[in-house]
Formats: structure tokens, C-alpha cells, sequence
């Protein structure tokens, strides 16, 4: 549920779901009911552009090998069209590329299948409120990248305390955990964080963490220099559960 502005009232959550593997709908369909959320359904990317901009869902969940065009490509035209729309990659790809370049096309999440129904709600809540939502090994491949940037690059964009607090962003730390982390305030920590997102013009956490990659890696396109055509065959989860093999039920 969400609160609106204006009116404090409550919201149902309203997300959608792009991915050709009807078992995921299945079980986003049943967090959908336990929750009280609307869903969406788009089994290929087409459908999701020819919709979501209309429909206007909190957040979108989009696989990266999806029918026709590809899920990195989906999530970029989302975002061209709906900038404030969230999109969370629920994927079986676990390889650095595919981490980097979704996020650098406007992913504020990153979850790898097979994963709970409670990582997926909890994923949709922070994604839902402008956080960043990415999976462990989301995180270790941004933070490999982060340290990788910084020694490629001659772009200097933050200084060297907001970049220690800018790896604290990339592993989800609140601010009272960075506090600790760093051995700061928190309001020292707050105070940092106002002048990282002036730098970078951004409005929240998830879009400073997209728009610092795009300084320092290249411009929001640069995706597109790798083939993201569904060339490949569709990699093989692991069963977590006979009905559910890509998304796990929710424990109690």
C-alpha cells in the first residue's frame, strides 16, 4: 500500500509483471492476491510498451530474456516513457554485464531467480519508495565496477568521502548504518548525502547510484554496445518448489 500525498489515503501498490514463464506469473500473481496489489501481465516486451505508459504501475518486474524485444531494452524505453516508474530485473542472469548494463537502462532493482516471495516483496517496497532493490551478487558486481571506475577514470565527481559513501548506497546501508560503517554522524551522514545527489542530480538513492555509473561509465546508451538479442537458450533455474520453480513460496 502506499500513501498519497495529497490525501494521506491508501493506495493499493500497483506493479506489473513482464516475463514470458507463466510459473513466475503464477507466483507473482499469488503475492499479488496476499497483498492486496493490482498486477499487470505482459508475456513480451511489445505489450509492456504498449502498455505500462498508460497504465502507469509503481513498479515493473521484467525478465532479461523475454519474446521479442530484449528485457535491458524493455526496461530503457520503459524509463524513456515513464521516468517515474521503477523497473526491478527478475532474471537468471547472474553475469556482470547484464547487472551493469540493466541498471545503467534505468533498473532501480536486480533479483536473481530462483528467489522467495518475501525477497520479492520486500524488493518491490524499497523499489516502490525510490530505493535501490539489487541482490547480493548485484551488489559485488557494482562494487567491483565502483572501485574499477574510479581507477579507469580521470572524472572526478565526488570526493573521497562520498564515495565511501556511495559503496555504502551500493550494499543498501541505511544511514544509521553507514554512520557506524564510516565512524560519522548521522547527520553528517545526511549531510553528505544532500551534496551527493546535488552533484548528481538526483532525487533518491536508486537514481544516484544509476547516475554515478553513467559519469563515470559512459552515457545512458552505452548499453547497447553488447547484443542483447535472444540469441541464447534460456538458462535452467533451480526448482525451489514444484509450482513455483523460479520464485519461491513465502515463509511464514
Amino acid at each position: 500500500m502506499l500513501k498519497t500525498a495529497k490525501t494521506e489515503a491508501i493506495v493499493p501498490l500497483h506493479i506489473a509483471l513482464v516475463d514470458g514463464d507463466k510459473s513466475v506469473l503464477v507466483a507473482i500473481k499469488g503475492l499479488a492476491e496476499r497483498e492486496g496489489w493490482m498486477l499487470d501481465y505482459y508475456p513480451n516486451g511489445d505489450q509492456a510498451l504498449e502498455h505500462i505508459p498508460f497504465a502507469c504501475p509503481n513498479v515493473v518486474l521484467i525478465d532479461i530474456i523475454i519474446p521479442g524485444l530484449s528485457g535491458i531494452d524493455c526496461a530503457h524505453k520503459i524509463k524513456c516513457h515513464s521516468p517515474n516508474v521503477s523497473v526491478i530485473m527478475l532474471t537468471a542472469h547472474s553475469d556482470f554485464e547484464n547487472i551493469l548494463f540493466s541498471l545503467m537502462a534505468g533498473a532501480t532493482g536486480y533479483l536473481l531467480k530462483p528467489v522467495s516471495q518475501d525477497q520479492v516483496k520486500s524488493a518491490i517496497l524499497r523499489a516502490a519508495c525510490g530505493s535501490s532493490a539489487l541482490c547480493e551478487e548485484a551488489q559485488k558486481a557494482l562494487l567491483t565496477c565502483f572501485h574499477r571506475a574510479f581507477a579507469a577514470t580521470s572524472i572526478e565527481v565526488l570526493s573521497e568521502r562520498e564515495r565511501e559513501i556511495m559503496a555504502c548506497l551500493i550494499q543498501q546501508l541505511s544511514d544509521k548504518e553507514i554512520s557506524e560503517h564510516l565512524h560519522i554522524a548521522p547527520n553528517t551522514v545526511h549531510v553528505h548525502l544532500v551534496r551527493i545527489f546535488r552533484r548528481l542530480g538526483a532525487h533518491n538513492r536508486g537514481d544516484a547510484i544509476r547516475t554515478f555509473f553513467r559519469r563515470c561509465i559512459g552515457s545512458s546508451c552505452c548499453y547497447c554496445r553488447l547484443n542483447h538479442e535472444n540469441t541464447g537458450p534460456r538458462p535452467n533455474p533451480i526448482i525451489t518448489d514444484d509450482r513455483f520453480p523460479n520464485v519461491a513460496p513465502a515463509t511464514n
